[in-house]
């Protein structure tokens, strides 16, 4: 089906990126990707992001690259009053609203969610923190790293007689900015086809970590002891493991339902003791998983990487090679499918995965690269605003 470039699922949606550093920013420039006019409130001196991590090409950090992309930033010096009233302007007009500052914070700038939907009652009003809106740990920073630890995900990462382990990557950050995605879109939906009222969006980072573990938690008694880590393996499910090949490569292998794990069997011509042993699934969990997944790696010890997968794909059990980032790139199902792209003509050294899932009609695409530091200022306020007499403010001078 052919698509058009130039049409876009939130066009004509106004997002206002009060928020900094990178996960509520993030949800903003992914809203970004699906066509939204999204405006980035930064501080004269710019958003913190812009200088953390590893430069870019052009000079600011990869982390502001992704979490800047299509966006128009403006300057408000949010200390001066001229340029608080700017933003309270700018939030009368807009459609969504991110933010992560702390209630405090957001009185001092007359920008309560309270405040907001008395000016503009068809606003989407987005909080984006570590820990939510309400609680105790309400005014508690915190980023998705502290988000893993107290979701209890950290507790069930790593081997099994090893300690916790962090994810190497930005994962609590990333899923709240998912989540919070997910929120909106319903909040655009029911605003449109109801009465046009925005409602406010209390998001969090360890709430989508504890959604991760939803099975893990439905499977476990609070009378018995918590779960903890095992590895690779799941606690009721086997075979699941990742195994060496004869050639010395990695695979994931999982075989978790009865009828999977019989063709598992027919693969390895396994022994009418070993087949009736293991059969059905309660007979695969504690230290009998362990001896199973020990008959499983010793058969696949013997093959090769392509072997073994070929076997695996054509018998129609869940395989794959684990995989470098080097070996993703160059995967030929990944190029295929254009999973990796460059994140703008700016930035075109710097290639990420495309925004995902693919519509058909109105696909999600980069649309500019993060901006410099108040580029758009007159820009933005004008046409927002519709009046160059908002260009009076401090930050619109820079």
């Amino acid at each position: 089906m052919q698509s058009n470039r130039n049409e876009s699922a939130l066009r004509g949606v106004k997002v206002l990126d009060v928020a900094a550093l990178f996960p509520a920013p993030l949800l903003a420039a992914m809203l970004g990707d699906y066509g939204a006019d999204v405006v980035k409130v930064e501080p004269p001196q710019g958003d913190g992001l812009r200088h953390v991590g590893t430069p870019s090409p052009q000079g600011s950090s990869s982390a502001w690259a992704v979490a800047g992309r299509n966006k128009r930033s403006v300057v408000l010096d949010l200390g001066d009053d001229v340029d608080i009233n700017t933003l309270i302007q700018l939030t009368s007009v807009a459609d969504i609203i991110v933010t992560n500052q702390s209630h405090q914070q957001l009185a001092r700038w007359h920008c309560t969610t309270e405040e907001i939907a008395e000016r503009n009652p068809r606003a989407i009003i987005v909080s984006l923190t570590a820990f939510g809106s309400s609680g105790p740990l309400r005014n508690v920073g915190a980023n998705g790293t502290i988000a893993e630890a107290f979701s209890g995900v950290a507790e069930l990462i790593g081997d099994r007689d090893g300690p916790p382990t962090l994810p190497s990557f930005a994962l609590g950050d990333t899923l709240g900015a998912i989540s919070a995605f997910n929120g909106v879109l319903a909040a655009l939906y029911w605003r449109d086809a109801n009465d046009g009222r925005g409602q406010f969006i209390d998001a969090s980072l360890y709430e989508p970590l504890l959604g991760l573990i939803t099975s893990t938690f439905a499977s476990w008694k609070d009378t018995d002891a918590p779960p903890t880590r095992n590895g690779c393996r799941l606690a009721n499910a086997a075979p699941r493991n990742l195994y060496q090949t004869s050639d010395e490569h990695w695979m994931a292998l999982s075989a978790t339902t009865d009828a999977q794990v019989a063709r598992v069997f027919d693969l390895m011509s396994a022994s009418n003791a070993l087949r009736a042993r293991y059969a059905k699934s309660h007979q695969r969990v504690g230290t009998d998983a362990d001896a199973l997944d020990a008959e499983v790696a010793a058969w696949i010890c013997e093959l090769t990487l392509a072997d073994v997968l070929t076997r695996c794909h054509d018998a129609r059990i869940p395989a794959a090679p684990v995989q470098s980032l080097n070996d993703v790139s160059n995967h030929h199902h990944v190029i295929s499918r254009n999973n990796l792209v460059p994140l703008s003509s700016e930035h075109d050294a710097i290639r990420v995965p495309a925004p995902t899932p693919t519509l058909s009609e109105t696909p999600a695409h980069f649309r500019r690269a993060a901006p410099n530091i108040g580029a758009h200022t007159h820009e933005v306020l004008h046409d927002w605003l519709n009046t160059d007499n908002a260009a009076d403010g401090h930050g619109a001078k820079r």
